[in-house]
């Protein structure tokens, strides 16, 4: 009986000092891999002493400054919390979790254990004052931000999300402007471009609005180009102008929001992530300050005055739906953050709202990944668009907002391109991979593959191929190249948004208006959140919602500080 009672004593302490030693950290640098948006995300992982001492990101291929950025933020939580099971930055959930998951994998292949406790951030409730308070860290907070700096006035960002940049830096960089230092030496002017916006709008843009972004386009150029932004040395042809007015950043969106960023962190503007703003403080008809509830707790911000730059609404597509219905069942390639909540808060305050079932559209291949995506370069190329049914509906090198409204106009939400074997077959090959696309050796296996009539579809291809060299005679496509001998591909390609129109009413001061037509005092708006009235339901060109988020981010900030210095 003493032998048995000695033997399970020895097993005990075996299987507790295996444990124990299991648990130990050991010292020393680890490598671990995680999946990310872009691809494998790569960390060495440094314990010593019992603690996650450094992470360092050794390799990635996250978007410049859009799922860079929370790799970083999650190393800081991770180290400060010892512990992977952190919260992750909201709005760029792909890149912190890829980081996450790449510290356990470092752990969890040496060993160690540990590392993995439940965190919790602790709420606080909290109360400051500034001077001026913008909501929103896109193009438009951040350019207010400046001005408002510029001019003497202590300034707070607020921003929804874990990151900077909201829909602007997602974009392609490019700004659309007249008179730039850039562009001065092209025959084109204010007039020119109002003009131009007020045929694409069928007359019904704010003309008035109009002029001011035109008249201070170049201005807003120039702002960025002194502050770090750098642009390609060619001007670009936009929309269905013959005008020569894109100024496109290399870096796309954020080549030109994060040299923004850097200079107004450097004139001493404080931002604040997570911190999404739930109501307005008003008190005798004018707006006081913010409260703002989420994670960290209860912020209450006491202001001279508050710039709205919150973005647009087609990331809740119930709320894009309401406000605008046609781009139902569109895929949302947006700012996680770009819900409309201010629209409520508007409708509180007796602001004056105006939508007009606009939206900024493009087209998609799938929809769980950016445009950024390879796959998606096959919805941009020109191919053959046809219907569900195998009918052709439009120019496929039609501008993109005019071929989303051509889309739409059909009331179907699936598409198809339809390539022959040469144009770019591995992608087609993917795209049938990924479930998105078909394939036939020949048109008819083609269509009874998609759910098309192989007649319709024969018929449609048969014609277009007919105008090849010569002229589109059913909707004026140029330099018509016939489709080659198969096999053929049925890629799918859906309607998408990447930005929506209306919200606010404001004047050329960046004011926000009431129901009554007045000015609502210490209260402004800029960007996709008070963009209404610009727009007739389409997009008239690439880079216009960034001027107008440049040229009245920059007015809010300065008539906002100047309002709270009085």
């Amino acid at each position: 009986m003493k032998s048995r009672i000695l033997v399970f004593a020895l097993v005990i302490c075996l299987l507790f000092s295996l444990t124990v030693f299991a648990k130990a950290p050991a010292d020393g640098t680890f490598e671990g891999t995680g999946q990310g948006f872009g691809g494998p995300v790569k960390v060495n992982v440094q314990v010593a002493d019992g603690e996650i001492t450094a992470i360092e990101v050794a390799e990635h291929n996250e978007s410049y400054g859009i799922g860079d950025r929370p790799l970083d933020i999650m190393s800081e939580r991770i180290l400060a919390a010892q512990s992977y099971e952190v919260d992750l930055v909201s709005g760029a959930t792909y890149s912190a979790n890829a980081l996450k998951f790449a510290v356990k994998d470092a752990l969890d292949t040496a060993g160690i254990e540990g590392f993995d406790a439940a965190t919790k951030t602790e709420m606080t409730e909290e109360e400051i004052t500034t001077d001026v308070v913008v909501v929103g860290a896109g193009l438009a907070g951040i350019s207010a931000a400046i001005e408002a700096k510029l001019a003497g006035s202590d300034v707070v960002v607020l921003e929804k999300l874990g990151r900077i940049g909201g829909n602007s830096i997602l974009s392609g960089g490019i700004v659309c402007a007249t008179g730039s230092p850039m562009n001065e030496a092209f025959e084109d002017d204010a007039d020119d471009l109002v003009s131009y916006y007020q045929e694409r709008a069928n007359g019904k843009a704010d003309e008035e609005l109009l002029y001011y972004i035109a008249e201070n386009s170049g201005d807003s150029i120039a702002f960025m180009l002194e502050n770090g932004v750098e642009f390609n040395e060619d001007i670009g042809l936009g929309g269905t102008s013959p005008r020569q007015r894109l100024h496109s950043s290399p870096s796309r969106g954020a080549g030109i929001v994060l040299p923004l960023l850097e200079k107004a962190e450097e004139l001493g503007v404080e931002f604040m992530l997570e911190r999404p703003v739930t109501s307005l403080i008003s008190e005798d008809g004018a707006v006081k300050g913010v409260v703002s509830e989420g994670r960290y707790g209860t912020l209450t911000i006491n202001a001279g005055a508050v710039v709205m730059a919150a973005g647009g609404f087609d990331a809740d597509e119930a709320v894009r739906d309401m406000y605008s219905p046609h781009a139902q069942g569109a895929i949302p390639y947006t700012s996680k953050g770009n819900t409309g909540d201010y629209i409520a808060w508007a409708e509180d305050l007796g602001a004056e709202l105006y939508f007009n079932d606009g939206v900024v559209g493009i087209r998609a291949v799938t929809a769980t990944a950016y445009l950024t995506d390879s796959i998606n370069l096959l919805g941009w190329l020109n191919t053959i668009a046809v219907t569900d049914e195998g009918v052709r509906f439009s120019s496929e090198a039609a501008d993109y907002p005019i071929l989303f409204t051509n889309m739409v106009a059909t009331g179907r939400q699936d598409f198809y391109w339809i390539y022959d074997g040469v144009t770019m077959p591995e992608l087609c090959e993917l795209a049938v991979e990924r479930n998105v696309g078909f394939k036939g050796e020949t048109l008819e296996e083609l269509a009874e593959t998609a759910g098309m009539d192989p007649g319709t579809l024969v018929e449609n291809v048969e014609r277009y191929n007919s105008f090849a060299g010569g002229e589109d005679e059913d909707f004026g496509k140029a330099g018509i190249v016939a489709l080659a001998d198969g096999p053929y591909y049925a890629i799918r390609v859906r309607p998408a948004t990447i930005g929506t129109m209306g919200g606010f009413v404001t004047n050329t001061n960046s004011e926000v208006l009431d129901i009554y037509g007045e000015t609502i005092p210490g209260f402004y708006a800029a960007g996709e959140c008070a963009s209404g009235k610009f727009f007739d339901q389409e997009y008239p060109s690439s880079g216009t919602m960034l001027n107008i988020a440049t040229v009245f981010g920059r007015t809010a900030g300065i008539n906002a500080a100047a309002y709270a210095g009085e």
